[in-house]
């Protein structure tokens, strides 16, 4: 406010109980003491100092002898307007709680009845904008990452909305660990923008991922994990400029690929990558697919290569094919279709897989060297011709998809384990195999010793292929197993259990979840082929008895 009453008697050196002889006798002397005519040859300096003094002389004692409460309740108004009238800087809730206290304040002065009241309401109105002031720094100081103790700048609460933005804004600028953070990420990645702007994109990959990452991860916990994040950002960079290097690298040697192949398909799919390379689309991405071009570029050299192979050795395997199908015919013309039909049909399975070798050797599945093998193939012996075909194949476990399990043993039996087991225990030439139940049961009487090296795998070479687990599963959904052992035939997954002393072989749809670790030690292949040779004595016994 222009004048007040305690500072019109601060001026006047007057107290409160003053008379009017007083008030003029205040006046005149102090007027003696500061009239600017008092002053005419002194400087500029004094003399608009004494203008001054003399001008607050005269509204101090005009305050006493003019008043009008209605005026002086306009001036109070217009004081608390002040605060936000031409505001053009600022935060908007800042602005709206302020007029807000203005409007409040000025309902209150309009029934006010007395300059003492409508000092009172000014002084309240002084009061919460300086509350509000105080909340809202706290806030704004948190906001920006200031911690208040750091701030050493005297806070004037007395400014218009606008100039205490500027002065929060101010501290902002000096004390805020965002700013700061911002500013030395500037710093620190200076020195990569050279070498960035040389590569088409890479600045946008490091400012708009690597750099807003930091920051926000700087943010998570108030940048008291500064130094930990910086550190990380080189690291990211670093590896950006590595992944970089790859990908150019990849697109030379796919480049001189290119310039030997003479396809349409190939040949777009590398212009399109550069093309996104270019743009600036996702870095992994593009390596990913040049790595995925590469792949399908080496096939496509292994595919002229195998053709330029085929042809070469084509006279050789057409040769070959027609000594086989010589053999295969001579075979069929030695036997006789009614005693020896299981042979003719044994005959006809071996042929029709001769046939399917040679389409693989078509597709480049197998080697030319391997193929030459089936010169051997009589179509008389098949145990012998079975095993070329393995061999040929690569299926060297002879048949390992029809797993069965055999144990040398004294006595002779040809009886079924307990039916809730997986397996069939049967005997021959005084050893002891099992076999999968499904496919026996039926279908199989007797089998000669011959053929089980054929159809089944020893217990000891099934135990050196098989892969330790340890853990405890659910068992078709109704009890607990202990999962020792995992074994991978052809594919097909089976599991040695162990569930309170009895050892079985269940599939492994049988299984439903893992549960826990084993509690027992089963970590001994040749302690779980004894636990597997017991229960087979075990069931030997107990069918016997039957």
């Amino acid at each position: 406010m222009a004048m007040n009453k305690k500072r019109a008697l601060e001026i006047l050196g007057l107290n409160e109980s003053f008379t009017d002889s007083e008030l003029k006798k205040a006046h005149r002397q102090l007027s003696r003491e500061h009239h600017p005519d008092m002053f005419s040859e002194a400087s500029e300096e004094v003399r608009t100092y004494h203008q001054e003094r003399m001008k607050e002389i005269n509204e101090a004692r005009d305050f006493f002898t003019k008043f009008d409460l209605d005026e002086y309740k306009l001036e109070a108004q217009e004081e608390m307007e002040f605060y936000y009238r031409n505001t053009t800087i600022g935060d908007l809730t800042l602005i709206m709680i302020i007029k807000a206290l203005v409007s409040n304040c000025s309902s209150r002065l309009i029934d006010a009845n007395s300059r003492e009241e409508v000092e009172s309401i000014f002084d309240q109105f002084l009061e919460k904008v300086k509350y509000t002031y105080t909340i809202y720094l706290t806030n704004f100081y948190w906001d920006n990452y200031i911690d208040e103790s750091d701030v050493k700048e005297e806070i004037n609460y007395k400014l218009i909305i606008g100039d205490f933005y500027k002065q929060a804004c101010n501290i902002r600028d000096k004390y805020s660990k965002m700013v700061n953070f911002q500013k030395r990420v500037e710093q620190e990645i200076a020195t990569y923008k050279l070498y960035a702007t040389c590569t088409d994109s890479l600045w946008l990959f490091i400012s708009k991922f690597i750099v807003k990452k930091a920051i926000n991860e700087a943010k998570e916990s108030r940048f008291r994990n500064a130094e930990e994040v910086i550190s990380d950002m080189h690291k990211k960079i670093k590896e950006l400029f590595q992944l970089v290097d790859e990908i150019n690298s990849m697109f030379g040697i796919i480049e001189q690929d290119m310039l030997e192949i003479n396809d349409e398909a190939l040949n777009q799919e590398y212009n399109n990558l550069i093309n996104d390379y270019n743009a600036g689309k996702n870095l992994v991405s593009v390596k990913q697919r040049l790595t995925s071009l590469s792949k399908k570029i080496e096939e496509y050299k292994k595919v002229l290569e195998r053709m330029a192979k085929i042809k070469c050795y084509e006279p050789f395997v057409n040769r070959l094919y027609a000594n086989i199908i010589n053999s295969y015919n001579t075979s069929l013309l030695e036997l006789n279709p009614v005693n020896d039909n299981d042979k003719i049909q044994d005959i006809i399975k071996l042929f029709q897989d001769v046939l399917g070798l040679f389409l693989e050797y078509g597709r480049g599945l197998i080697e030319y060297d391997k193929l030459i093998m089936l010169e051997s193939l009589s179509f008389k012996d098949l145990i012998n011709d079975r095993t070329v075909l393995n061999v040929v194949s690569g299926n060297e476990n002879l048949n390992r998809e029809r797993l069965g399990i055999y144990v040398k043993k004294k006595e002779f039996c040809n009886k079924n384990l307990d039916e809730e087991c997986f397996f069939v225990l049967r005997c021959e030439d005084g050893k002891y195999f099992m076999k999968k139940m499904m496919a026996i049961l039926g279908t199989e009487e007797e089998i000669s010793f011959d053929e089980i090296s054929l159809k089944y795998i020893s217990l000891d070479e099934l135990m050196k292929s098989a892969t330790y687990q340890g853990y405890s599963a659910n068992y078709l959904r109704t009890i607990f197993v202990d999962v020792l052992y995992e074994l991978n035939v052809a594919g097909d997954y089976r599991y040695i259990t162990i569930n309170n002393g009895a050892i079985n072989i269940v599939k492994q749809q049988d299984l439903t979840e893992a549960i826990n670790f084993l509690d027992y030690d089963y970590n001994d292949k040749e302690k779980v082929r004894e636990l597997i040779e017991k229960q087979i004595e075990e069931s030997l016994a107990r069918n016997n008895r039957r």
